[in-house]
Order: structure tokens, then sequence, then C-alpha cells
């Protein structure tokens, strides 16, 4: 699998945003890179996204990473779900949350609710 592609899902577009490969900060900024240009180059409050970033390789620099990532997202992203957020990782993703000014962006346990989440969202 890509770690950036489109799906559709019941008739829906999904962008599908993959970490879970990611064991490096390198892997990690070259997958948002290229989620980033895609996610640009479409029009503004456009896209519902799939963020999954389960078993993920997770340190600082990555966290201030997203947080850029997140807010450079914020004008494309109709609606936005992550999957693979547990434990600690969830107060990091509350501070992404925070210092990116995002309110469409929800946490889920499986790939299939935020699936079903981003659909009823459209």
């Amino acid at each position: 699998m890509e770690n950036v592609q489109f799906i559709t899902y019941k008739n829906v577009e999904l962008l599908v945003i993959d970490f879970t490969s990611t064991k490096s900060v390198a892997e990690f900024l070259n997958v948002i890179d290229e989620a980033k240009t895609i996610i640009a180059s479409r029009p503004l409050n456009s896209l519902l996204t799939l963020t999954d970033v389960t078993n993920s390789y997770f340190d600082s620099d990555i966290i201030s990473a997203m947080k850029e990532y997140a807010a450079h997202n914020k004008p494309y992203i109709k609606a936005g779900a992550v999957v693979g957020i547990s434990g600690a990782r969830k107060i990091i993703f509350n501070s992404v949350l925070f210092f990116s000014g995002r309110d469409n962006l929800k946490m889920f346990d499986t790939r299939n609710h935020a699936m079903e989440w981003l659909c009823a969202y459209k």
C-alpha cells in the first residue's frame, strides 16, 4: 500500500495517509511531504482524510512536524479522522489540535469507525 492514496468507501472519496510503516523521523517526514503536496493541490475545504499512525515512530521532531502539518492542511480539510492513538499519544494529539487550530479532526480506535464517521460527515 502506498503511504498516501485516495480510496473510495461507500461512494465517498477519502485520502488515506498511512504512517504505519514509518520507523524513523526521515520516513515520517517523507510521508508528511507527500501528503502536503497532494493536499495542497486540492480545492479548499474539500478533503476527507484518514490518517493512521498505528505503531509509527514518534519523537519531539515528529510532534513539531505534525503541528505544522495539521496547520498547513487546515484550509483544505473538510474533516479528518486519526487512527492508532493510545495512551500518552492522546495528550500529544490534543496538543497538535490546539496549536493547529483544527476543530474538524477526531480520533478513532479503528479504520472502519473512522471511515464511517467521515462518510457521515460529508
